[in-house]
């Protein structure tokens, strides 16, 4: 990050330029000797350059140009110990010789001596504020002792002396930012970037401080400087990349990393940081063979079978993403984000037990390096009328968890809730304008630290804290460890436990988290009243089509779920299905399915459950959202996946009249088919078993008449439901997050 951290003497002491004379000497003087010397030094005769400088002390010793001299080319010759001699007789006849107290200082540090190098440099630059090279060298050192606090004072009357000085401006800057005043270290930066605009080490730093402060377009103007004005640098190029990946920027942070890679054709991280911006762009198979050339580079890098693993289940192969996540996690205990990739995965298993002491492993592994901060200020409330709510998430955009958001934000009692959100991912859009409108405070804590970003919620006086994301992408779970609020909650975008003892509850219904289950949370369970969830009302949406039975011989069964969600478990109970219902075909759409290549070993992977090509229509992703929903006139009945169901797809497909038969699970996740079914009282569509889903959906089909009557009223059905009354659920909402602080808060 720092210059002075990077950059070392290769020498015992920095060069000083052996002074030159000032007009033609006296022939056989110590001063034509020392002239001598310069002109063998020109052309690099150290010896005999040494040798004249040594006959001009022996003729003048009090002559500190020679001795100067001298002292410059032993250190060339790796003569510490005689160029140190000379410079203390310097010292003897001149204490504030800057150029003798500079070298001395490098003759400590080579030496380890990093008290003695202080006290040198610090003499030199005190001597002399205009003495420049002293500064850097002063800076380095304080920092090898740990010693960075005592270099500010010096540095700012250097500044007094050279006001105009970048190199000056750049150390002050860095400085600041080791003391944690960000602000002022990126005004210190912005200086020296003023005097010198190509100054590389100034703009890196002041993105760095800049990501810190969440402002992630700026920090990425300053990387992009850096980047041009270091095409060859590996660094630069990878740098940048990342940074633009931050931003969703995925073309361009793919170029930069390709350049990155180019210069580096082995690398690890840059192979593993091109690989991620592949995965970004959805191009599974290239950032695959990417992660694979990092491990084939090097085989213990944990980040490249992190990547490899997300990427290994966005194509449906969940039981080797996991093996490769496991793995990351093995390689470097502290890789927190591929732990939570792995509790990702893990979730979809249907294995609660295995999850669960995973997720307290997890939740162990963040809390233990974290002090809680103090309570301040709003925490003592004990029955506040405007209850502060913190919403944090990287999904405030166009998303299945903005889907459940908006409608809900939109009814709540400003009188009663104040929202604030901190988000987690710069990617932005049309829904994030519309979210935006209802939050009091919009903060952005992408690329600041856990514990800056929870000192920044902790400054707003949250009352209750919500993580909406969970173990999903973009999650920032370790500043809950932090405690930056009294309350803390998860609710919505992910469902199991977060592993973190300081997350208090969890949001749930009866119907999908009964008591029997609770062990399966860290978190207290808290119930609300119906589900947990409510959709909003899609504003594009088509009119309910006839049902497609009526004209057909058979029905069609469709999926609109990732392929990732559709387990083995899954395909051989849609098996048993299709054989059940003769010239039945199986819809399969969803943006996997929109690239052709992906399409044969999807084929092929129905092929083995004994699902014939000749039954499956598959289709890719549509222009707009209102022209996918009214890709549901194509579909009877919606197939659910287990034990990982829909859940937007399964309320799209309510509000366009068609019912999703669904397997109710034991856990959370698999149980929210049967919780949105239960919420509009189409609890027939909900299987005990195996069996029953086979048996059900054999019913359901033979019966398309019925099916037609239930198309028809579905969508009022749905709007009268409690999964779509957004006005209702806001009131839920209020009083659980009320009740919650009452009860962290009780009265007299």
């Amino acid at each position: 990050m720092f210059g002075w951290l990077t950059k070392r003497a290769t020498k015992a002491a920095p060069a000083v330029a052996p002074t030159p004379s000032a007009a033609k000497p006296i022939p056989g003087s110590s001063e034509a000797k020392r002239v001598e010397g310069n002109a063998h030094l020109d052309r690099n005769e150290l010896d005999a350059a040494a040798a004249c400088y040594l006959e001009a002390v022996r003729l003048d010793e009090r002559s500190v140009p020679a001795r100067i001299n001298l002292a410059y080319v032993l250190l060339e010759l790796k003569r510490e110990q005689e160029a140190q001699d000379q410079l203390v007789q310097v010292t003897a006849v001149d204490p504030s010789n800057v150029d003798a107290l500079f070298m001395l200082g490098g003759i400590a540090r080579a030496r380890g001596d990093l008290a003695g190098a202080i006290a040198h440099f610090e003499k030199a630059v005190s001597a002399d504020p205009g003495f420049e090279p002293g500064y850097p060298a002063f800076c380095k050192a304080c920092v090898e002792a740990g010693q960075v606090g005592r270099v500010e004072a010096p540095l700012r009357r250097g500044l007094e002396a050279l006001p105009n000085s970048a190199s000056l401006h750049f150390l002050l800057g860095n400085a600041l930012q080791v003391a944690g005043q960000g602000a002022a270290a990126l005004e210190s930066y912005q200086r020296a970037i003023a005097i010198r605009p190509d100054h590389a080490e100034a703009h890196a730093n002041a993105a760095v401080v800049l990501r810190s402060l969440g402002q992630l377009e700026r920090a990425v103007a300053h990387l992009q400087r850096v980047a041009a004005f270091r095409a060859a640098d590996f660094g630069a190029q990878m740098q940048y990349g990342v940074a633009l990946l931050g931003l969703d920027r995925v073309d361009a942070a793919i170029d930069s990393l390709r350049r990155a890679v180019a210069i580096s054709p082995t690398s690890a991280a840059g192979l593993t940081n091109l690989g991620i911006a592949y995965a970004a762009k959805g191009r599974s198979d290239e950032a695959i063979a990417q992660y694979r050339l990092a491990l084939a580079a090097d085989k213990s890098h944990a980040a490249a079978y992190a990547g490899l693993g997300v990427e290994l289940n966005e194509q449906g192969r969940p039981a080797e993403a996991v093996a490769s996540l496991r793995q990351a996690v093995e390689l470097d205990p502290t890789a927190i984000e591929a732990h939570s990739s792995m509790l990702f995965l893990l979730s979809f298993l249907g294995k609660p037990t295995e999850y669960i002491e995973e997720a307290r492993r997890y939740g162990a592994k963040v809390e233990a390096g974290v002090r809680p901060l103090p309570r301040q200020g709003l925490a003592g409330e004990a029955n506040p009328p405007l209850l502060r709510v913190g919403l944090v998430s990287g999904d405030l955009r166009a998303h299945p968890v903005s889907e459940f958001l908006e409608g809900v934000l939109e009814q709540l009692d400003r009188g009663r809730i104040e929202l604030f959100a901190y988000v987690t991912n710069g990617r932005q859009d049309e829904m994030t304008a519309r979210l935006r409108r209802q939050f009091a405070g919009w903060v952005s804590i992408v690329g600041m630290d856990d514990e800056s970003a929870a000192r920044r919620i902790q400054a707003d006086g949250i009352h209750v804290l919500i993580d909406l994301a969970g173990h999903t992408g973009s999650n920032r779970l370790a500043v809950f460890a932090w405690r930056p609020a009294p309350v803390q909650v998860t609710w919505l975008g992910y469902l199991a436990s977060t592993g973190l003892s300081s997350m208090d509850y969890v949001l749930a219904d009866r119907i999908s988290l009964p008591e029997a289950s609770r062990a399966q949370f860290v978190e207290q369970a808290w119930y609300l009243p119906n589900s947990l969830y409510c959709f909003t009302v899609p504003k594009a949406a088509p009119a309910v089509g006839p049902s497609p039975g009526l004209a057909s011989a058979s029905v069609t069964f469709g999926s609109f779920q990732r392929m990732n969600k559709v387990s083995d478990e899954t395909l051989s109970v849609w098996s048993r299905v299709l054989q059940a219902v003769p010239g039945a075909r199986l819809r399969l759409q969803n943006k996997q399915l929109g690239d052709p290549r992906a399409r044969p070993p999807i084929a092929q992977r129905l092929a083995a459950f004994g699902i014939s090509a000749e039954r499956v229509i598959f289709a890719g992703p549509v222009p707009d959202r209102a022209a996918y929903l009214a890709c549901h006139d194509e579909v009877d009945i919606v197939l659910d996946t287990f034990p990982y169901p829909g859940i937007t797809t399964t309320c799209e497909a309510l509000w366009m009249g068609v019912p999703t038969l669904t397997l109710a699970g034991d856990s959370l996740l698999s149980s929210q088919g049967a919780s949105l079914l239960h919420c509009v009282g189409l609890d027939d569509w909900i299987a005990a078993d195996a069996e029953d889903y086979v048996r059900r959906a054999v019913r359901h089909a033979a019966n398309r008449e019925a099916l037609a009557q239930l198309r028809a009223g579905l969508r009022d059905r749905a709007r009268a439901s409690p999964l779509f009354d957004a006005p209702r659920f806001a009131r839920d909402l209020e009083l659980a997050l009320h009740g919650m602080w009452r009860r962290a808060h009780p009265t007299p």
